[in-house]
């Protein structure tokens, strides 16, 4: 289920809301003793995420998927992605699962129950499962809450709406407003426009190797494109 980019988070008290965290997202998959992780397009990158496999064996249950964002924090626990990909082949021990969903439990389909439900068992399921960390759902309007983001130095909000059911693919009952963010990405090529004017063209490590992010205008700023790989 991927939430939808808005220009500003709803209003009003019928969503939930919850940091907006930069990394890879992830499918947790659990089967009695053993567990695996799956990338967003299926990729299974269970060798890379193995301290996070490892802990999510410990999980009280006899099956469950659960649905997250794979993170590295800086010293502030702020999510960095410049630091994620380093961090799978030399400190792999700073993973951290964000975990947010629940899809099924015990060889039951959670998907068709409400996004308050779903979430009341996730907490209980990953309370205490070390590198394992539930997702917060944070009180108060959307407005307010993404300004406190902003200022704190976070990349945005996820709104949820309350009473949502869980259905793949893009989704309006799920809403990102992202803050503004400075980052650093390889350039992979140079364009002209029909003035002659120059724009790089703009790259970044993806699961599947560089994904093209957007083009920038040389020495002014990023145009953002609706093409990033990654959430």
């Amino acid at each position: 289920m991927l939430p939808s980019l808005v220009e500003a988070p709803p209003a009003g008290t019928g969503w939930l809301h919850e940091i907006k965290h930069d990394g890879y997202r992830t499918e947790l998959v659990i089967e009695g003793n053993s567990a695996r992780a799956f990338t967003r397009r299926g990729l299974d990158w269970s060798d890379d995420y193995r301290p996070i496999v490892e802990a999510a064996r410990s999980i009280k249950c006899r099956s469950a998927v659960i649905d997250g964002e794979m993170i590295v924090q800086d010293s502030r626990g702020v999510s960095d992605f410049s630091l994620f990909r380093s961090s799978i082949r030399r400190a792999p021990e700073r993973l951290v699962l964000v975990a947010f969903d629940l899809l099924h439990l015990n060889g039951e389909d959670l998907r068709n129950r409400p996004i308050e439900q779903r979430r009341d068992m996730l907490q209980a399921l990953v309370g205490a499962a070390g590198p394992l960390m539930f997702s917060e759902a944070l009180e108060g309007e959307g407005a307010e809450i993404f300004a406190a983001a902003d200022a704190m130095g976070l990349e945005g909000i996820v709104s949820k709406r309350k009473g949502s059911t869980y259905r793949s693919g893009n989704a309006t009952a799920w809403v990102k407003s992202k803050t503004f963010a400075v980052s650093t990405f390889d350039v992979i090529g140079i364009d002209r426009s029909a003035t002659g004017a120059p724009t790089a063209v703009l790259a970044r490590a993806g699961e599947d190797g560089p994904e093209y992010v957007g083009d920038a205008a040389v020495g002014t700023q990023v145009i953002p494109s609706e093409h990033v790989g990654h959430d």
